[in-house]
C-alpha cells in the first residue's frame, strides 16, 4: 500500500459512527436508527440511509447515488461530491450546503426543514410534496437543467438560483 492510500473496507459496509480517510469498494448503509459520518471517505458504491438513520457528510466522493427513506437527519457539506443521484424521502431534517451531486436531487414528502444552498447540481432539483416541516430554503444553487417545485407546504424560499428552468412555487427562486 501506498502512502497516503486510504484503506479498503469491505463491500456494504454498515456504518453506525465516524469514517475519515477510508476507502469503501463497495456501497454503504445506515442501519436503521444508526448515526454515521463521513469525513473525506470515499465510496465506490451507493450509500442507503435507513428509517430514524442519520447521516452526515464533509468532503466525502461518492461514486453513486444517497438514498434515503424516513431518516432523522442527512446533513451534505462542503465538497462533498456524488457520482450519480441523491433521493430524500419522507425524511425530518435535510441541510445540503456546499457539495456537487453530479445527478438530480430529488426531495420527496419530507417533513422538517430543509436547506439546500451553494450546490451544483448537473441535473435537474425537485422538491415534492415536503409539508408541515420549517420549510424549504433554495438558495445559490448551480442546477445545470431544471429547478421544479410542487405541493409544498409552506411554499419554498430563497433565490439566486441558477437553472435552465425554474417551475412551478420555485419560479421565482
Amino acid at each position: 500500500m501506498l502512502i497516503g492510500t486510504p484503506v479498503a473496507l469491505s463491500e456494504d459496509t454498515q456504518c453506525r459512527r465516524t469514517l475519515g480517510n477510508v476507502l469503501i469498494d463497495g456501497n454503504l448503509i445506515v442501519p436503521d436508527g444508526a448515526s454515521c459520518s463521513l469525513d473525506g471517505t470515499t465510496i465506490r458504491g451507493d450509500v442507503t440511509v435507513k428509517s430514524r438513520a442519520t447521516l452526515i457528510v464533509n468532503g466525502a466522493n461518492i461514486s453513486g447515488s444517497i438514498q434515503s427513506e424516513g431518516a432523522n437527519k442527512i446533513d451534505i457539506n462542503s465538497d462533498t461530491r456524488t457520482g450519480n443521484n441523491v433521493l430524500l424521502r419522507r425524511g425530518v431534517e435535510v441541510t445540503i450546503d456546499g457539495a456537487t451531486i453530479t445527478g438530480d436531487l430529488q426531495l420527496e414528502s419530507n417533513t422538517g426543514e430543509i436547506r439546500v444552498a451553494s450546490n451544483t447540481i448537473i441535473g435537474n432539483l425537485q422538491a415534492k410534496s415536503n409539508k408541515d416541516g420549517g420549510g424549504i430554503i433554495i438558495s445559490s444553487n448551480q442546477i445545470g437543467n431544471n429547478l421544479q417545485c410542487q405541493d409544498n407546504d409552506p411554499s419554498p424560499t430563497g433565490g439566486n438560483n441558477t437553472a435552465k428552468q425554474k417551475e412551478g412555487q420555485c419560479e421565482n427562486l
